[in-house]
């Protein structure tokens, strides 16, 4: 799926609360740290603790899968051409 990525790496956090729904939050970039500086930049300050980092093209585990289903196509064939820099919250109430 991300073979063809230079180096992007995205903090994200999946969270889940009883009667509120999935909030997940993704934070893409060229290097972990300025993922992670673009997470903490925007998002709510109590999904820190809950931040994961995984480098995309080289993870390709359950963790790889998770993050990108909540990324557009476009954001995808865009990041194969070089560096990008991409924040989303995704919610959805399962109530």
């Amino acid at each position: 799926m991300f073979q063809n990525l230079p180096p992007t790496f995205a903090a994200y956090c999946d969270y889940y609360a009883t009667g509120e729904g999935q909030t997940v939050i993704v934070a893409m970039s060229s290097t972990a740290e300025e993922a992670i500086r673009l997470f903490k930049e925007r998002a709510p300050p109590h999904f820190f603790p809950d931040i994961e980092i995984i480098a995309l093209g080289k993870d390709q585990g359950s963790s790889v899968s998770s993050v990108a289903q909540w990324l557009p196509t476009e954001l995808l064939v865009r990041a194969e051409r070089g560096p990008i820099s991409f924040f989303g919250i995704f919610h959805q109430n399962l109530s």
